[in-house]
């Protein structure tokens, strides 16, 4: 029975293998999310316009919650396609779908 890696290793590994475009979209991406939550706390001076301090965490654990969700479900894709989860499965199909 072949060794199986862990999730921490394979993630280590994959982490490796990427390239400088990857890392510069990766610091791109962090860079926006910093600066959407400094424009959460500073988004206007009017006190009559600003959040009140429960709709400043509401939305910053929303935007987290968001971020948390997507890298999940990207993480599931990948992982599914990499086991080969995806692979399409294969039909029989009788003699009347052939027209045979």
């Amino acid at each position: 029975m072949p060794e199986r890696k862990s999730l921490t290793t394979s993630l280590r590994q994959d982490a490796r293998k990427l390239g400088f475009s990857a890392w510069l979209g990766i610091t791109i991406l962090v860079i926006l999310l910093l600066l959407a939550i400094f424009g959460v706390f500073f988004e206007s001076d009017d006190p009559d316009t600003r959040l009140s301090d429960t709709g400043t965490i509401a939305a910053i654990g929303m935007a987290i919650f968001m971020i948390l969700v997507g890298m999940g479900l990207m993480a599931l894709m990948f992982f599914s396609s990499r086991r080969g989860y995806d692979e399409a499965a294969e039909r029989q199909q009788d003699d009347s779908q052939r027209g045979e």
